[in-house]
């Protein structure tokens, strides 16, 4: 048997244990928060019934105990723009160091949505990988969604510093043209000098549709794992480059309003593209999607969004002032507000 084939085995059986594991903390979490809980693959009785007629939109979200606020905005936000015949489907991917009395937090949603909530503690098989600025090992969860998600066909992946400002069906049942994810276009092509590759196209990795049935018939799923367990040092951004090396040249890309970054505008968007790349947008497309924006990814941007420093350091750029206001206009919607207040805004 050559080292791949071991390697591959290996992970299958770490990522069995990770399931396996994963139920067994839902279990206990059940036992603690008795009311209104997903155990894994199960819903309550309660919940099957606002479930008929309805279409499921399964969403994933990857966070630790630093980012519950902001997961919960943007999680209310992609609530409160949602069609009464969808059903928003979340499937949180939790630190294994995650506070169970964080779960509160997002069930006060049900209160208000009907929405459905799965937890999935994921074991720390990523601790010994390397990080970046503003990058946690949660990150890196995103990796595994396919081998998670076996039984579902798409799944739609969400940072969660995302703000969503439009019904995601459309988005959710784009057509996938063969590719095995989409995603919106990246500007740093490091990766290809660095590995001497050509890639079709580049893409960040804040929100991506994945194609599930495709990636596993093709077993993309466990080639993205050895990779970025091989790579991961020699990676800037590691599940981002290792995605866009696997997939290649498979690669879709979004319409450009589903991943439009906070400081993208033309002239933005230049600058940070290299003279020889390409750009694949067109220019109404994005003047377009700047006017009626559907998913917003608060990045390039420091301090972040939420931050009172914003306001200060942007005072002049109405794009940051602006997605500022939206990001507190649902969090008031939230149970949380002053928490997120004293916690984001206020925080130095």
């Amino acid at each position: 048997m050559n080292l791949y084939l071991f390697i591959k085995f290996l992970l299958v059986i770490i990522l069995m244990v990770c399931i396996i594991s994963s139920k067994f903390y839902h279990d206990n979490f059940s036992i603690i928060i008795k009311k209104n809980f997903h155990k894994m693959f199960l819903y309550q009785e309660d919940e099957k019934n606002i479930l008929k007629n309805k279409t499921f939109i399964n969403i994933c979200m990857a966070l630790d105990n630093n980012i519950i606020y902001q997961t919960l905005v943007s999680m209310t936000s992609a609530l409160e723009n949602n069609n009464n015949n969808n059903i928003l489907s979340f499937n949180l991917l939790l630190s294994d160091d995650f506070n169970k009395e964080n779960i509160k937090i997002f069930e006060s949603l049900k209160r208000n949505y009907p929405v459905v909530i799965n937890y999935y503690i994921i074991p720390n098989i990523f601790g010994t990988l390397k990080t970046w600025r503003h990058g946690t090992h949660c990150h890196y969860h995103k990796i595994i969604i396919p081998i998670l998600f076996p039984y579902l066909e798409r799944v739609l992946y969400l940072d969660s510093d995302t703000l969503i400002f439009q019904d995601l069906s459309k988005m959710y049942h784009l057509n996938f043209n063969h590719n095995f994810i989409l995603g919106s276009q990246a500007h740093d092509k490091y990766i290809m000098n660095k590995f001497n590759i050509k890639l079709k196209v580049l893409i960040n990795v804040g929100v991506i549709l994945f194609n599930i049935k495709k990636i596993r018939k093709y077993n993309k799923d466990i080639e993205l794992l050895y990779f970025i367990m091989k790579n991961s040092k020699k990676l800037k951004y590691p599940e981002q480059d290792s995605m866009n090396i696997v997939f290649n040249p498979n690669i879709g890309l979004l319409p450009y309003a589903y991943g439009m970054r906070i400081i993208d505008s033309l002239k933005t968007y230049k600058k940070y593209c290299e003279p020889a790349y390409i750009i694949k947008y067109t220019i109404n497309e994005i003047n377009n999607a700047l006017l009626k924006p559907a998913i917003i990814h608060l990045v390039y941007c420091s301090p972040k969004i939420w931050n009172r420093l914003t306001k200060n350091r942007f005072k002049n750029d109405t794009i940051c002032y602006k997605y500022q206001k939206e990001f507190y206009f649902y969090a008031k919607k939230t149970k949380y507000f002053w928490q997120i207040y004293y916690k984001l805004y206020m925080e130095k």
